[in-house]
């Protein structure tokens, strides 16, 4: 179809993709282009980004959640009460009605500017299927005290079941299209686990495969065959799906606080002189901790790469996930592309809905040589910062630990030369220092220390606990310990330090007969995100499919 001349509707216009292809978009001088996003910031920003490229056309702002009804449409997830939860269930689980219909911010949106072509970048199976519904089957389980009240414990669990909103979100939007007379409908979609398999290792802690990212993948599948069945409807647009399968970068990069769920990470420390003793068969618990005095009046600052969806990653998470063999990137524009063929009627354009198999966008050359760019443009920033627990705290715990070894010993060859005993002291001495940096970002993102002699634990009672160690009483035992130790956090005893060792060695090994290093007065200098990249991969089993010859 000519975009020329049309009217196109870009969904989810704030994001990656979204902004890449309003540019896009805009440089074929459409009559009108209508754009969405979450919030009027988010709009008003856009706006101004894409400033240079307007053309002659009007461009129309929308914002607000599209998944829900008008009147409801601003109000933060958050902050719904108890009467908008109970609108929004009926409105998900009763018969579809022309009030339901005509309520929607989603339908009234389509239908009243009638696009011939709407692009859908909303990543509608983190929206509506990322709700941890395995904590709620948990709360069944909880003392009568502690538990939710029946009634609350049961909307909950319906919030969070998410298929039923999916299906309702396809039927407004089938109707939407219809009635607008919509020619063509593109989604930009997702597999869920950003291209890898069930050994994905960038989780939120969870177990591997872990039961979330199946949950989102499980979505992405519903929601492409829930596409398909559309595309086989008569009387309704073209439907078509593109699906990165890899990790869209990036949005910007900068130096300043460090936000996660659209809120600044608040800064935290530990107190030195009185660590928390690990004793046998005691229980392990944050109630009665009074951390005030150590709940910084600042934010984690650093330098960060901003993901978009994925957030703002460190220099270090940024090159372990895009390391070669992981998770790998492809660039906005690239899958911009891939909508625009697909609308145009390129031949062999990447369209899930013709072939899902093959029409997945997968890690791409341009990207790889993009990489070595974002990689020097992120070291003229100074590259502060280690890591801001997007990636999951495995990864945060390896990226801390290598970092350690890095600012202690600079080269591989020494950490390997010293006795294990050596390291964890020398690292114990590091972690000790008055404001340590490296100390307070992974106390702030719920990652503790324990000390070498396996007693003494270093951590902050955080007000949003989302760890595994920090969110429920456990037995402190050595199962335990090291259950913790392992996963979620950095472990300085000398059998660590030993492994360490182990790894550095045998992860030299592999550089030399793959891909030499620069190395510095003869010695290798550490690299705490290639050599986290390398624990995942050949560790953890974290690798793609289609890299396993690397």
């Amino acid at each position: 179809m000519e975009i020329t001349g049309s009217t196109v509707m870009i969904l989810g216009a704030y994001g990656e993709v979204g902004m890449a292809l309003t540019k896009q978009i805009l440089a074929k001088n459409p009559k009108k282009v209508f754009v969405s996003s979450l919030r009027k910031e988010e709009v008003e920003e856009l706006l101004e980004k894409i400033s240079s490229y307007r053309s002659l056309c009007e461009i129309v702002p929308f914002w607000g959640n599209l998944f829900v009804r008008k009147d409801l449409k601003d109000i933060p997830s958050g902050e719904l009460g108890k009467r908008e939860l109970s609108i929004i269930l009926k409105d998900s689980f009763d018969d579809l009605t022309e009030d339901i219909l005509n309520s929607s911010s989603l339908f009234s949106f389509i239908v009243e500017y009638r696009p011939e072509i709407v692009i859908d970048c909303i990543n509608t199976a983190t929206a509506l299927a990322y709700t941890d519904i395995y904590s709620f089957y948990e709360s069944f389980f909880k003392p009568p005290e502690a538990s939710l009240s029946e009634e609350t414990l049961f909307s909950k669990i319906l919030l969070a079941s998410g298929l039923p909103f999916l299906v309702r979100h396809i039927q407004i939007l089938q109707e939407a299209l219809k009635r607008a007379n919509v020619k063509i409908y593109v989604k930009v979609g997702t597999t869920g686990t950003g291209g890898m398999g069930l050994n994905i290792p960038f989780t939120h802690g969870e177990e591997m495969p872990s039961k979330l990212l199946m949950m989102k993948s499980a979505f992405a599948g519903a929601h492409s065959m829930l596409l398909f069945v559309m595309s086989r409807t008569p009387g309704l647009p073209i439907i078509k799906e593109v699906k990165p399968a890899t990790m869209i970068a990036w949005k910007g990069i900068a130096t300043g606080t460090i936000i996660r769920s659209g809120k600044p990470i608040k800064a935290y420390d530990s107190r030195l002189d009185r660590p928390f003793i690990l004793e046998d068969n005691t229980t392990f618990t944050l109630e009665g901790f009074d951390f005030r005095d150590f709940e910084k009046n600042e934010f984690i600052e650093g330098t960060y790469i901003d993901t978009g969806e994925n957030g703002y990653l460190s220099p270090y998470e940024f090159k372990a996930i895009t390391e070669l063999g992981l998770m790998e990137f492809v660039t906005p524009e690239e899958v911009a592309k891939a909508v625009l063929d697909c609308i145009e009627g390129v031949p062999y354009a990447k369209d899930v809905i013709s072939g899902i198999n093959s029409s997945v966008i997968g890690s791409t050359y341009r990207a790889g040589i993009l990489r070595d760019v974002a990689l020097a443009e992120i070291e003229s920033y100074g590259g502060a910062g280690f890591s801001y627990g997007l990636l999951g705290p495995k990864v945060s715990k390896l990226i801390f630990e290598a970092s350690i070894l890095k600012i202690c010993f600079t080269y591989e060859e020494d950490v390997i030369q010293l006795s294990p005993s050596e390291l964890s002291r020398t690292a114990e001495s590091f972690i000790l220092q008055k404001d340590n940096p490296l100390r307070k970002e992974a106390l702030s993102i719920g990652i503790p220390i324990l000390l070498p002699d396996g007693k003494k634990l270093l951590f902050a009672k955080r007000q949003i606990p989302d760890k595994a160690w920090e969110q429920k009483p456990w037995t402190i035992n050595e199962e335990n310990v090291e259950r913790f130790a392992e996963k979620e956090w950095i472990d300085l005893r000398d059998k660590n330090m030993e492994r360490w060792q182990k790894r550095i060695e045998t992860f030299t090994k592999s550089q030399i007969l793959s891909f030499p290093k620069p190395k510095t007065q003869g010695k290798t200098p550490i690299d705490p995100g290639k050599l986290t990249a390398w624990v995942l991969r050949h560790e953890m089993g974290g690798g793609r499919v289609d890299s396993y010859w690397l």
